[in-house]
């Protein structure tokens, strides 16, 4: 999967203000999309420093 040019902006909004990413991942879950929150969950672990951050 590639990232997108609008992919980085989101991710440092998401970076700089956790609760917006918290707000966008609980309005997936009550929403049933299961396609989305896969593509939200990479935005949102750019966001957070890469998939080593977030393992670590």
């Amino acid at each position: 999967m590639r990232s997108g040019a609008h992919d980085d902006p989101r991710a440092e909004v998401y970076g700089n203000d956790p609760a917006l990413a918290l707000d966008l991942i609980n309005g997936m879950l009550e929403d049933g999309d299961r396609a989305e929150p896969l593509s939200a969950l990479r935005r949102l672990a750019q966001a957070f420093g890469g998939m080593q951050a977030v393992a670590e």
